[in-house]
């Protein structure tokens, strides 16, 4: 029989003298702290000094591909306060850490090296007492990226905050009390895509560390990073694939100056507010990527009264000399100003025949409206791929009108 994966549950770090460690490379280990495996362990070392040669832990380490961790009080560390319960077990999770060293200075552990481990799933399920510190469980977290160079996937998820985050494959960094180029550095020979999420950093993180081979990279939150010259080739001569939202386009890669031709897939979320230096600000995003075959750009519609969609339309445009062999542009939010703004920038684009045009209803807005300028636009872009209004909502009057103009100029449009 050949066991490709396999669950093993231990209920004490005795039974682990069972456990062949050349396993190790198909079986996951799930460490729990609602298990007595690690109080219980304090116990083991005072009748047992060697039972941590006897269960290979170093064998285990070096061979593991996948760990799962649950931290709860029991992996905090530091002293009690006067009237509490001095809970001290200095090598309680002995298959992680070598030693605490000096727990009353709150000092981080010794890691031991985990050079295969390419899956680390860390929650932090449960408080600890307010006497105690949670230094333990960042320094681990901390320890592991550290010493696990060959990391593929990392899902860390913390109860007590106001958002759990699911597993983005093939690396994603949290909230963390620590800097974020510190941990990315240690990746830097191997990492090839990197997701930065939603997070709450109380100031913008600063990205000044170089990821040669990185090839994939998607921000969701520019706001909370500050790029600094992160974008230029010297430090991510591969980047191929990038995503990246702001709330502003004039926001998105000011700080960026050198050009990337490197880059062949961009893909913008931002807003359709624009003004004079949002045109400045398209007209360089074309510049710093001159190589884009496929963008893709969602532009969400404010709910107020529009204002400058003459600019919307010209930054627009800047997308121009771009030869794509697949452009896709989504709006969301219905406003027949943005809508014909939009479209009008895109009369200019050299491969209109390979780019599609998508529309979302939000519920912030009314029907849509067919104005003589969206007429106008309509027919002006039908040289586009395809153009979705089923989304749409509209009454009877607009609809006919619509369908009527389809008919007549032979539109691609579906509703």
């Amino acid at each position: 029989m050949v066991v490709r994966k396999g669950l093993l549950t231990f209920s004490d770090f005795k039974s682990m003298t069972v456990f062949n460690p050349k396993l190790a490379t198909n079986v996951s280990i799930f460490l729990d702290y609602n298990c007595d495996c690690m109080p219980n362990f304090g116990r083991i070392l005072k009748a047992d000094p060697q039972s941590l040669d006897t269960i290979s832990m170093s064998a285990i380490s070096n061979l593991l591909t996948e760990l799962h961790l649950s931290a709860g009080d029991q992996v905090c560390v530091g002293r009690g306060s006067p009237g509490v319960r001095h809970r001290t077990l200095p090598n309680r999770f002995s298959i992680l850490v070598d030693g605490w060293g000096n727990a009353d200075s709150l000092s981080a552990p010794n890691i031991r090296p985990f050079p295969n481990l390419r899956v680390l799933y860390f929650k932090l399920w449960g408080e600890c007492h307010p006497h105690y510190p949670t230094v333990g469980q960042k320094a681990i977290l901390q320890g592991l990226l550290n010493i696990s160079p060959k990391i593929l996937k990392y899902r860390y998820v913390d109860r007590n905050k106001s958002y759990r985050i699911s597993n983005l494959d093939p690396y994603y960094v949290p909230w963390i009390d620590f800097s974020l180029s510190k941990i990315l550095e240690r990746f830097a020979n191997s990492l090839e895509k990197l997701e930065l999420g939603p997070s709450d950093f109380e100031t913008a993180q600063i990205l000044n560390f170089s990821a040669l081979h990185l090839t994939h990279l998607n921000i969701h939150d520019a706001e909370q990073y500050d790029l600094k010259n992160f974008l230029d080739v010297a430090h991510v001569p591969k980047l191929t694939h990038l995503s990246v939202r702001h709330h502003h386009i004039s926001q998105l890669f000011k700080t960026c100056h050198v050009s990337h031709s490197a880059v062949m897939s961009l893909e913008l979320d931002t807003s359709t507010y624009c003004n004079k230096e949002d045109i400045l600000a398209a007209a360089k995003i074309a510049y710093i990527f001159p190589s884009v075959t496929e963008f893709k750009i969602i532009l969400k519609v404010e709910p107020y009264p529009e204002v400058f969609t003459t600019d919307l339309a010209e930054a627009m445009g800047s997308f121009r000399s771009w030869e794509l062999n697949r452009g896709v542009i989504v709006i969301e939010g219905v406003s027949p100003d943005v809508a014909a703004a939009v479209m009008e920038g895109l009369m200019e684009w050299r491969c209109l025949k390979n780019t599609s045009l998508r529309f979302k209803k939000s519920p912030e807005f009314d029907n849509f409206e067919m104005t003589d300028r969206v007429r106008d636009a309509l027919v002006s872009c039908r040289s586009i791929r395809h153009i979705d209004m089923s989304r749409l909502s509209m009454d009877e009057q607009a609809r006919n009108d619509l369908k009527e103009l389809i008919a007549r100029w032979n539109l691609k449009i579906s509703t």
